[in-house]
């Protein structure tokens, strides 16, 4: 297959997904459908790739890559356009029907992150532990701090142990409501 029949097929199925997705005008369309006959009537000999040089192979692969790029642009540039007139299209709805635009978005569903890029707050309330030879050493929740494995396992304390970390917090850390 030749590179001109390989570009007007992958032309082809640009459009269709075009037309399908942004819904383009008839004469968009048309002009497009011109711009295709044309390069299928061009009288550009067929190319077969087992007669081409590397030099000549790396040519052609890098002028499909400039008409992929340039597709891609129109493409990116035709979605805005087509973003632009749905916007338009939303704000006629709105205005048309006696309302403002922030009524509204203020009777939209908010949408709910999931994951850890956002941090809820919580209104739960931690208990803080705080040593009392030195009021610097607080432990909330979570792994356990070097000083107080150390203070566990100067009193005797197991800092693997469930019990022993409940006894040496009751026993010997101030607690805090937090």
């Amino acid at each position: 297959m030749s590179c001109v029949i390989k570009f007007v097929v992958i032309w082809l199925l640009l459009l269709d997904f075009m037309v399908r997705c942004i819904k383009l005008s008839a004469v968009e369309l048309n002009c497009s459908i011109e711009v295709i006959r044309y390069n299928l009537d061009s009288e550009v000999a067929p190319v077969e790739v087992e007669n081409l040089s590397a030099e000549e192979i790396q040519q052609q692969l890098e002028q499909m890559a400039q008409n992929k790029a340039a597709l891609e642009r129109a493409l990116q540039s035709r979605r805005e356009e087509a973003k632009a007139g749905v916007v338009e299209q939303i704000m006629e709805l709105i205005h048309g029907n006696g309302y403002e635009l922030d009524e509204i978005i203020s009777q939209l569903p908010v949408r709910r992150r999931r994951g850890p890029a956002t941090r809820r707050s919580s209104n739960r309330q931690y208990t803080r532990y705080m040593d009392p030879e030195n009021p610097k050493n607080i432990y909330v929740r979570g792994v356990l701090p070097r000083w107080m494995k150390e203070k566990m396992a100067e009193q005797g304390y197991d800092a693997g142990s469930k019990e022993d970390r409940e006894a040496f917090k009751a026993n010997y850390l101030q607690a805090e409501e937090g």
